[in-house]
């Protein structure tokens, strides 16, 4: 059978249809090689997954023969479905490349966000992409040029129609909406590494898998009255005293130090101020939802005191998906207490619907980039630790005069490490003795975090010395959001020994692992001498509320009661890996601790959507 018509000729129906099967195929192979370019791993995953081309095959096929019976053309189906297809794997190739994350369902709300954002990045076309898009021209230029049908007739288009959406509707409820058929999908790569899993699973695949999960869905047994018991059995007197909070959230902060094979110039470290802070503090590490992106999955965790991976294993930007009216958290609490709370981000405050949501969460104020005069210092694209650190203390003080007595808090999250970093020179004394095998190019990366780092711990340093100039108990948690991204291929990460790829659970742990410090003013600890500084360990970040709490020696509330006993048994929470009692379990934790899990589950979907604010 001819696929090509002759000049004149018109394929007849049973060769049109014959033609989309060859014109699907082709779909799925170019999203292959789009994804994985001379990966291997990635087409070996499509023949010793046969399901994995499949699944990927379906929606191409599906989607075709719906707008051939619609169109009655076979032209005009292939274009319509490969166009939006080019420009979804070409998103998806871009957001990979800047934040290591897969292009999901929900990103479609965040058009102006990334419009926006792409402004601050220089988009270039490699070789891999460059060719691929020639050769979907090319195809397009053929299929217009060579490929005719003859007429369908409407029975025949009406046949297809009906077909082509029942095909859509029962693989989309028994398959793409079915989280277990695409976990239990085996691939060839990392499955760790979820962009390493997407590329071998297919974006289509993936994509309309992801399309499940934008609700909060009801953890199994909930009520709301079933919830009000369970905080009712956690009651607290809420009399205790709570001293004002500084909470600074600092963009890819991790702790290079933990590497093999690191070592910096002497007198050089960037992190020797935080070390001499950090030795006065409560301080450990923590476990964080994402890596080398996802700030508002960190933030979420830490604000509400909410693990997401309980809530949704997709790991969802809850901020856009979830968070929809007001939310129980810590903010609310205190505000609830009488505390003036205040939000600092000198970056765009429709980035995450921080608008929106900050206000949900109970802040009075938010403090943003717009706030700020023209001509703010700043380092690449990004305002400077250094003005952050004096938003925060100039604001701290201005509450102290107008304010006195009134309790404090304040979150700050901030900006200035925020990659892409340059592969230019700093222009300052090498912090870095240069790891073997780095280009030029990647070396400067390096040392370009380095010289944020030293920002950061001057920042936070900067906010410390100005608490011990004011007479109010004050603490301060200072925590990291997630790794950096420097490359593609981690080159960096390698060169200095922090392995993150592996595989090994401790791999999987280094990969979501920043370093938080709690520290307490003099005010403070003259109130408070028993809150010593010490090592915490590792905990999940929607810990680190109950850390705090135990280390200030107030209980809050009910939920915050709950989570400092769930803390104390089950030390991190995530979709893949739990550490129960310091042990690392893989699969669950145990019978004890299963209800417990259980019964925060209840208590999160109440804190989101049956919380009444005050």
């Amino acid at each position: 059978m001819r696929i090509e018509s002759a000049p004149g000729k018109k394929l007849n129906s049973l060769q049109s249809y014959a033609v989309m099967t060859v014109m699907a195929f082709f779909s799925v192979a170019f999203q292959a090689a789009m994804q994985n370019g001379v990966n291997p791993l990635g087409y070996i995953t499509y023949v010793t997954s046969p399901t994995v081309w499949l699944f990927n095959f379906i929606p191409a096929l599906t989607l075709m023969l719906f707008l051939f019976s619609l169109t009655g053309s076979l032209r005009v189906s292939f274009i319509a479905f490969n166009l939006p297809l080019t420009v979804f794997l070409l998103i998806n190739e871009f957001k990979i490349f800047f934040r290591d994350e897969p292009f999901k369902p929900n990103d479609l709300s965040l058009i102006t966000e990334t419009r926006n954002m792409l402004e601050n990045y220089k988009l270039q076309l490699n070789l891999k992409i460059i060719l691929l898009i020639v050769l979907m021209i090319a195809v397009m230029v053929f299929v217009l040029r060579k490929i005719r049908n003859g007429k369908i007739s409407a029975p025949k288009r009406i046949v297809g129609l009906v077909l082509s959406v029942a095909i859509a509707a029962a693989s989309y409820l028994f398959v793409y909406s079915n989280k277990t058929i695409y976990e239990n999908t085996s691939i060839a790569g990392n499955i760790y590494h979820e962009t390493e899993v997407v590329a071998n699973k297919g974006f289509m695949f993936f994509f309309l898998s992801s399309l499940k999960g934008s609700a909060v869905i009801p953890p199994e047994g909930y009520s709301k009255e079933k919830a009000e018991k369970i905080l009712k059995e956690y009651a607290v007197d809420k009399n205790e005293s709570v001293p004002n909070i500084i909470a600074i959230m600092s963009e890819s902060f991790f702790d290079a130090q933990a590497s093999e094979k690191i070592e910096f110039m002497p007198g050089m470290n960037p992190y020797e101020k935080y070390n001499g802070l950090k030795n006065e503090s409560l301080y450990g590490n923590i476990f964080v939802p994402g890596f080398a992106g996802g700030t508002a999955q960190t933030e979420f965790e830490f604000l509400c005191g909410s693990n997401i991976s309980l809530i949704d294993t997709s790991l969802p930007t809850v901020y856009k998906t979830h968070i929809s009216g007001p939310a129980y958290g810590l903010t609310n609490e205190l505000k609830s207490r009488g505390f003036k709370t205040i939000a600092i981000h000198p970056g765009h405050p429709w980035f995450y619907n921080r608008r929106n949501v900050y206000n949900y969460l109970g802040f009075d104020e938010f403090i943003t980039a717009e706030d700020l005069p023209a001509g703010t210092e700043k380092k690449n694209y990004y305002i400077k630790d250094s003005v952050t650190a004096k938003l925060i203390t100039d604001n701290y003080s201005k509450h102290l005069k107008e304010n006195p007595g009134k309790g404090y808090f304040c979150f700050t999250v901030t900006i200035e490490n925020h990659g892409p970093y340059s592969e230019k020179e700093t222009g300052e004394p090498a912090r870095l003795v240069r790891p073997a095998g780095l280009s030029d190019d990647e070396y400067n990366i390096l040392e370009n975090y380095m010289s944020n780092v030293y920002d950061a711990a001057e920042l936070i340093c900067d906010v410390a010395e100005f608490t011990e100039t004011v007479d109010v108990p004050t603490v301060i948690l200072f925590f990291g959001d997630h790794l950096p991204y420097f490359d593609s291929e981690y080159k960096d990460y390698e060169a200095i020994g922090y392995d993150i790829m592996s595989g090994t659970p401790e791999s999987v742990l280094r990969q979501h692992t920043t370093p938080f410090v709690i520290y307490g003013n003099q005010a403070f600890r003259s109130e408070r001498p028993e809150a010593e500084a010490k090592d915490a360990g590792l905990i999940s970040s929607n810990f680190l509320i109950s850390e705090m709490l135990e280390y200030i020696g107030a209980d809050l509330s009910p939920y915050f009661r709950f989570t400092k006993e769930l803390h104390e048994k089950v030390n991190v929470i995530s979709s893949d890996i739990y550490i129960e009692n310091g042990d690392i379990q893989k699969e669950d934790v145990s019978g004890e601790n299963k209800q417990l899990l259980s019964d925060y589950g209840i208590l999160q979907y109440y804190n989101l959507k049956d919380y009444k604010s005050e």
